[in-house]
């Protein structure tokens, strides 16, 4: 291979190292340092009414607003142990800019899929 050639692939090579590098970089200092628009945590439910094969939930939910002030709007779902999801749950209201506030609603839900509930989560947009 003629030290051309050499020069050029080394500085093809050099320029895609700096290309990924910086990539890689900005990616995961954004990652690291943005702050989440929206926080969920504190997922919950409570049986409010046992029937025979279908139970009426309150599903709860903190839900800190990083962003501006909106009506917030968010999914949550039951997760059963093998990681299928075996309920969902649709809870909104306003929350203002900084300000922590527990969102609800009450849902239906089918007793043997309550019974397999492992945890409930955020399901992200």
């Amino acid at each position: 291979m003629s030290v051309e050639k050499r020069l050029n692939t080394k500085a093809a090579t050099i320029a895609l190292i700096l290309f990924f590098s910086q990539f890689f970089i900005q990616g995961s200092l954004t990652a690291a340092f943005a702050e989440e628009e929206l926080v969920v945590s504190n997922i919950r439910a409570m049986v409010s009414e046992k029937g025979s094969t279908v139970y009426s939930l309150s599903v709860f939910a903190g839900v800190k607003n990083n962003g501006e002030t909106r009506t917030v709007v968010i999914e949550v779902i039951a997760v059963n142990a093998a990681g299928f999801q075996v309920g969902n749950a649709i809870l909104s209201g306003p929350v203002e800019h900084g300000q922590n506030r527990m969102l609800s609603t009450v849902i239906q839900m089918q007793k043997e899929d309550f019974e397999s509930i492992d945890h409930w989560e955020w399901k992200k947009p």
